[in-house]
């Protein structure tokens, strides 16, 4: 499943999101709450807050964005708020 993300506005991302919850382990389509992004050296990171509509607890994706390529989710990690 992918989604697009606005950076600042002129530029946009296409990432790919989770379709499992890590708390309730269903098959969800997530609610993007907020991201934000940083710029490291040659890297955009970007932290993607997402809630679950089934159980609606809160968890976090990061992305990683090098030279074009998108490397989506290499820590998805749950984070109760």
């Amino acid at each position: 499943m992918t989604e697009v993300i606005d950076l600042n506005g002129n530029k946009k991302i296409l990432i790919e999101i989770p379709n499992i919850c890590p708390y309730c382990q269903k098959g969800i389509k997530p609610v993007i709450v907020n991201s934000i992004k940083e710029n490291f050296h040659e890297h955009l990171l970007l932290y993607v807050t997402f809630k679950c509509p089934i159980c609606e607890e809160l968890f976090l994706g990061n992305i990683i964005w090098t030279h074009m390529e998108v490397k989506p989710f290499l820590n998805l990690v749950a984070t109760v708020f």
